[in-house]
């Protein structure tokens, strides 16, 4: 009995080790992907640092790293260990900041050779947002080791754009919703400065049976423009009577052609809701 039950004991062992040995670097390494401003103007420098902290002893075959922004459009930016393009990387450039030391022995993904052990690998990487459309993109960082992929997750960016300096805006009617409350007598109020001393400001109201609610916001990008439709990033507070503020954002979409503004917010929504007065819109 004691025989097999060290027999087991071995056996688990092994499978153990088995295990460890196919999943790879799971813990030698950490990426790391971060964005100076994540709110920036059509024109401006968009400036990320991209890092990986390797943990262990053991070398890492790194193959190349992967910048990944999709939004309006879709774009990949490829480098290796050394900050050199690869491929891709429109109105982007790359330089290395720290490098971790190299050296020869066994490594993750294959036998051994030269890879990359205890230490930082670090890049700073500025993008042209002249040369991107305006709106929102998501981010996200790759690392290739032989056939494997190891992904971080960024955070979004905005690009927005200068226009709509005078704007102002009414509107009212339409559908409000949330999970709780549906109304149909809703009030919309908008207003962009002339000049950028301060951002633009509004509200919407909306009547119910049980009372009204209220969110009052400032204007934090505005995402497109054009002589069709214009798309605002919104940020401020969402009160319902008789409980408490919430903070919320929202985009709002408005349909110059049709006249119509629809809002998109973390907690309501309002659809289809007519314009009755725009200026400089």
């Amino acid at each position: 009995m004691e025989k097999k039950f060290k027999v087991i004991s071995v056996i688990i062992s092994i499978a153990i080790i088995i295990l460890l040995f196919y999943a790879g670097p799971a813990n030698a390494f950490i990426l790391g992907l971060t964005v100076k401003d994540t709110m920036v103007t059509k024109g401006d420098i968009l400036e990320f640092k991209v890092s990986t902290q390797i943990e262990l002893t053991e070398t890492l075959d790194i193959d190349r790293f992967i910048l990944i922004l999709n939004g309006s459009e879709f774009q990949e930016c490829e480098f290796d260990v050394d900050g050199n393009i690869l491929n891709g990387c429109k109105g982007i450039t790359i330089t290395k900041l720290a490098s971790s030391n190299s050296t020869f022995g066994p490594g993750y993904s294959y036998g051994y050779g030269y890879g990359y052990g205890n230490g930082v690998l670090e890049y700073k990487i500025k993008l042209d947002t002249e040369e991107y459309l305006s709106g929102i993109y998501s981010t996200s960082l790759k690392m290739i080791i032989g056939g494997d992929e190891f992904e971080e997750i960024g955070e979004d960016i905005i690009i927005g754009v200068e226009s709509l300096q005078g704007c102002s805006l009414r509107a009212k009617g339409g559908d409000f919703s949330t999970e709780e409350i549906s109304a149909t007598n809703n009030k919309l109020s908008l207003n962009i400065p002339l000049r950028n001393a301060v951002n633009g400001k509004g509200h919407i109201i909306t009547q119910y049976k049980k009372g009204r609610v209220v969110y009052q916001f400032d204007i934090i990008s505005v995402v497109e423009n054009d002589e069709d439709h214009a798309v605002l990033m919104t940020d401020g507070t969402f009160k319902v009577k008789g409980e408490d503020d919430v903070q919320e954002n929202s985009i709002i979409y408005l349909d110059k052609v049709n006249m119509v503004v629809n809002v998109d917010g973390s907690s309501f929504e309002l659809d289809e809701m007519p314009v009755y007065f725009m200026n400089r819109c």
